[in-house]
């Protein structure tokens, strides 16, 4: 049987973590969340750059988390974050705390944020 084969790491695709807050005084849940800014980036950049961002949910804790996205589209993602005005009818604003390569680094800010 032949194995399949790695694809080279000059060839894959590299990413970037970006880790966000969400400024309100309401919380929501992690599915609110993700809707919100999946709805952001599409009227933003489209379907196919949403497609090119190949965005990830990776991490959420209360009001922050950390998405994973192609690197080549990352400022286009952090962009689309202005658009977001409400989530679920209220009142509430998304801003990046951290772009970073490093999945531990995106966490740690996190955490001191």
């Amino acid at each position: 049987m032949n194995k399949i084969k790695q694809i080279l790491p000059s060839l894959r695709e590299k990413k970037r973590y970006i880790a966000f807050k969400i400024r309100s005084k309401e919380s929501f849940s992690k599915k609110q969340i993700e809707n919100a800014i999946n709805m952001a980036v599409l009227n933003y950049i489209g379907q196919l750059g949403y497609a090119r961002a190949g965005i990830m949910f990776v991490d959420h804790n209360k009001n922050k988390g950390i998405i994973k996205v192609n690197n080549k589209e990352a400022n286009n993602i952090r962009a689309s974050f202005l658009f977001v005005n409400e989530i679920e009818n209220k009142k509430a604003f998304i801003s990046s705390i951290i772009t970073s390569g490093i999945l531990n680094k995106a966490r740690s800010a996190i955490k001191e944020e």
